[in-house]
């Protein structure tokens, strides 16, 4: 069997139940896991500060993939960062915050939002993380050193309006649909798997030596980039075409079904 030398989860639909918690039998497998020597790590849509708590909860030692791959970091340190060109975009964001959608712009420590009060509830309540409510004025948005952004609300509308600006043919920012309301924008190129891969180099660990498990399309680069991909059987239909194994299990199970098959460090 191909020896694992780093293990790298999705968060949010992967490695959290659905309750959006850590259970204990995860747990104890990443600790064993990491006794024995092998390395594991999160790739995630969510920010520093959406995410320090879950960095703290599993005691990861290695940098952690966040931003959906903008930006590569650990407690002390910023290893990679890729802002988003927020001043191309403006008027996009302006007019979805308008049409009912909720915009969420953010920065390593903090999120920003204007648009649907309901829609901004719903992210924030799901990341347990606080929202600073702007206005949704242009000199407000070119202040935050946006790394990505969210449109919370309906996909097509939000692709419809991603279109009607043009921002396809700009060529500074791309999009990612990580969840079935989740429209987020990032700059043009950057993915986990990108991200990734610069981690490997950094531990010295070849991509034929690292499982990727994740559930929705923002991983499909992770896991096709990785030695093993796996999705759990949660994933978004289209993902299962990217992986090279699929779980019996869902969510957090998924996830321990999957080291479990494969996580073998002698």
């Amino acid at each position: 069997m191909r020896k694992i030398r780093l293990v790298v989860s999705d968060l949010d639909g992967t490695l959290l139940d659905e309750s959006h918690r850590l259970s204990d039998e995860l747990m104890d497998r990443v600790r064993t896991y990491t006794k024995q020597g092998g390395l594991f790590t999160i790739a995630t849509g969510r920010n520093w500060y959406a995410t320090k708590r879950i960095v703290e909860q599993t005691s990861i030692h290695v940098p952690v993939i966040l931003c959906n791959g903008a930006v590569l970091a650990d407690p002390s340190t910023i290893y990679y960062e890729s802002g988003l060109a927020t001043d191309v975009m403006a008027d996009l964001l302006i007019e979805a915050g308008n049409s009912g959608i909720a915009v969420l712009l953010f920065e390593h420590n903090n999120v920003f939002g204007f648009g649907s009060e309901q829609g901004i509830n719903r992210f924030c309540d799901k990341e347990k993380v606080n929202c600073e409510v702007i206005p949704a004025r242009k000199d407000e948005l070119l202040r935050i050193k946006a790394l990505k952004a969210v449109l919370v609300g309906p996909y097509e509308l939000s692709l419809s309006l991603w279109h009607r600006h043009r921002m396809d043919v700009s060529g500074q920012n791309g999009f990612i649909r990580s969840e079935e309301d989740f429209f987020e924008i990032v700059k043009k190129g950057e993915n986990k798997g990108k991200t990734m891969l610069k981690l490997a180099e950094r531990l010295g660990i070849p991509k034929e030596e690292i499982l990727a498990i994740g559930n929705h399309m923002n991983d499909k680069e992770m896991l096709t980039e990785a030695g093993i991909g796996a999705a759990v059987s949660n994933s978004y239909p289209e993902l299962l075409n990217y992986a090279d194994f699929v779980c019996e299990h869902g969510w957090d199970k998924g996830v321990i079904e999957t080291m479990d098959r494969f996580c073998r460090i002698c």
